[in-house]
């Protein structure tokens, strides 16, 4: 159990529709029924506007099985999160292809998906296989997830090293960017999924240097975001992606604490949810666990509560020295 599971299942409904509740507790008046319906009338309405806007464009959005030739370009996708995001793929879109740029080949292999060996953090590297991948597919891509990313040891500041520092920023910042300069077409329809971290916001002790490549990103994504929306160009929407600890390798190692507040993030339940925003078309974020939608109010608390929330999640203090 988790506190994800209980405002999904008992606090959301409940705020949703409050009337139900009242009708157990207290003997039903007329006025403070309308009064509560008319509430949940207009919280619906205001929840589907706000699904309206993030979903609407000059033209109609097609899901990937109604895109002619669609391609579909992942980062680390033979591995984690990016392995789930490309079965689900596979498995909902029967007519589409996945490039999967790696260093490491998918674990089983399909017609349908073609493994492209790359270090995404050697810039070089990646020009030359961003210009094959351009001269092959240019046309066709139709999704891009910037999925690929590795962390330092967990180390305080002072003890991390040039050459680790620079290959981070390398897959984390760096690569994702010139993937966005070189391949998001100009005209046709085009998904493109930044997958960030939560903490980029919050930045926890000993993740020093993976907290600011994500932050980064996170920037970078905004920023492009509103030049597509100042420009009118709703054939490319985005989508930033703020999980907190998936059951992956890549942090591995020690016990998360406070899970009911902060549960691990199931990576088949995210890769799910992620397709789904990329069939509607939804821009946005995507914030998972609940928490993760505070991230950047807690980060603009006052220093002392801030600090306590900090103290009592113990983010700071989780990570075992590498």
């Amino acid at each position: 159990m988790s506190i994800d599971k209980l405002i999904d299942w008992i606090i959301f409904p409940l705020l949703k529709y409050p009337i139900f509740l009242y009708l157990v507790l207290c003997p039903p008046q007329a006025n403070v029924c309308l009064f509560l319906v008319c509430y949940s009338l207009l919280l619906i309405f205001c929840n589907n506007l706000n699904h309206w806007y993030k979903c609407k464009g000059n033209e109609d959005w097609q899901p990937l099985n109604e895109v002619e030739g669609a391609t579909v370009l992942i980062t680390g996708g033979s591995d984690g999160l990016g392995r789930s995001i490309v079965l689900e793929i596979l498995a909902r879109y029967p007519r589409v292809k996945v490039l999967n740029i790696d260093l490491q080949k998918s674990p089983q292999s399909n017609p349908r998906l073609v493994d492209i060996e790359c270090n995404v953090g050697d810039i070089e590297a990646l020009d030359h296989c961003l210009d094959r991948i351009k001269a092959c597919y240019g046309d066709q891509l139709s999704l891009i997830v910037n999925n690929a990313g590795i962390r330092a040891p967990y180390q305080d500041m002072d003890q991390q090293q040039k050459d680790t520092i620079q290959n981070i920023f390398g897959v984390n910042t760096f690569g994702p960017i010139m993937i966005m300069q070189k391949l998001i077409p100009s005209n046709r329809q085009c998904y493109v999924i930044n997958v960030a971290s939560t903490l980029g916001v919050l930045a926890p002790a000993r993740l020093s240097t993976y907290a600011a490549s994500k932050a980064a990103l996170i920037a970078f994504h905004n920023s492009y975001s509103s030049e597509l929306s100042t420009n009118g160009m709703t054939k490319i929407r985005t989508l930033l992606v703020l999980a907190g600890q998936l059951n992956t390798n890549m942090f591995r190692g020690f016990e998360p604490p406070r899970q009911f507040f902060a549960p691990m993030v199931n990576k088949k339940t995210l890769a799910n949810k992620i397709i789904d925003y990329s069939a509607r078309g939804e821009r946005g974020e995507l914030c998972v666990p609940f928490y993760s939608n505070f991230a950047h109010l807690l980060m603009a608390l006052p220093i002392l509560p801030r600090a306590l929330v900090r103290k009592l999640s113990k983010m700071d203090s989780c990570l075992p020295q590498e």
